[in-house]
């Protein structure tokens, strides 16, 4: 504070009283100032002054007591800053919580969305896995479908002509023995084939076996089954046959067999006859149909007779009446004695002269 301040505000007395005095009252004169415009700082550094104006001037009372409030003020503005200090720091320590709160919130949002998103990759690839092997299981299941079936129908199946086998006779045609009437049962055999094989090969035989064997589909049609009996000689299966129709089948099948021809090469054709022996099925005295063994048996009695009578003929065998065999695949003296009593009758090819010259 300038010497003429003290001496113009406070009449400033240059002795060391006078001056102590000048003092205080400007110190409490700065005291009244920072109240007035509420700067807690100042009033404190006033308080300040004052004390230590108060002290110099030999007044403790009043020294001790300016101290006091100095004091006071100071603590006050030293917890003041200190409170702001803690809130600031609180704040910057709150807000740091929330952003690793955040940073956590987003790392735990991330990590769910790329569990989620691998729970999906893999929901899907075991879809597509399972997918794959239904579909797997889907072939599968049909691939041995159709190998069984194929390897049913090859084990059914003549490899040489394309026509049925005997196994197929014992297991399609045997459930079928004892059903409607009209079973009839057609046996072909292709006269002096052993020729054929002598003059041309057995190459040349094979092939003319797989070619006729097309003949009787061509001539029966419908569904009745032809199978390879065996060599040259072939079974025809026909369903809901009349002995009539048993006959005109026998006819046609004789029939088709003159009428083919196979190519040797060049101008060459080679043309063979046949003969066709026919049953339909007997009933016995119960009313059961015979067994196609018995049937067949029949039909074998009826082509050695065709035979018997110069081939390129056809001769068939049906019952007036029921018969009982006496075994399951009767012998040529029942047939005869059955001829003779009128039980089985006799159609042949050369009764009506239609059988041509071998």
């Amino acid at each position: 504070v300038s010497t003429p301040w003290l001496t113009e505000r406070h009449g400033y007395d240059p002795t060391s009283g006078g001056r102590l005095r000048a003092a205080g009252a400007a110190a409490a004169e700065a005291r009244e100032a920072a109240l007035a415009m509420h700067s807690r700082e100042l009033v404190r550094r006033a308080w300040e002054a004052l004390a230590d104006a108060q002290e110099a001037d030999g007044r403790p009372h009043d020294a001790l007591a300016s101290y006091r409030r100095y004091k006071a003020m100071s603590d006050s503005l030293l917890d003041a800053a200190m409170l702001r200090r803690v809130a600031t720091l609180e704040e910057r320590a709150a807000t740091e919580r929330r952003e690793r709160q955040i940073e956590a919130l987003r790392h735990a949002q991330a990590l769910s969305a790329l569990e989620a998103r691998r729970r999906a990759a893999q929901r899907d690839a075991v879809a597509a896995v399972a997918v794959l092997l239904a579909a797997a299981g889907v072939l599968a299941y049909r691939r041995r479908r159709r190998d069984a079936r194929r390897d049913e129908v090859l084990a059914l199946t003549d490899p040489l002509t394309g026509a049925a086998n005997r196994r197929f006779v014992r297991e399609r045609v045997a459930r079928e023995s004892d059903g409607g009437d009209g079973l009839a049962f057609l046996l072909l055999d292709v006269d002096h084939f052993k020729r054929v094989n002598d003059t041309y090969g057995h190459g040349a035989g094979d092939r003319l076996l797989a070619e006729l064997a097309g003949q009787p589909r061509r001539a029966v049609g419908g569904d009745e089954v032809v199978v390879r009996w065996g060599g040259e000689e072939f079974l025809v299966v026909c369903r809901g046959a009349s002995p009539r129709a048993a006959a005109a089948t026998a006819a046609r099948l004789r029939g088709a067999v003159a009428a083919h021809a196979m190519l040797l090469g060049g101008d060459a054709v080679l043309r063979v006859r046949c003969s066709v022996g026919f049953a339909v099925a007997p009933r016995d005295a119960a009313g059961t149909r015979w067994g196609w063994e018995g049937t067949v048996a029949l039909a074998d009695h009826a082509l050695y007779a065709a035979k018997a009578s110069g081939r390129d003929a056809w001769v068939g065998y049906s019952a007036a009446r029921r018969l009982t065999a006496p075994t399951a695949t009767p012998a040529p003296e029942h047939v005869a004695a059955w001829l003779a009593s009128g039980a089985l009758t006799r159609a042949a090819s050369h009764d009506d002269g239609s059988r041509s010259a071998a």
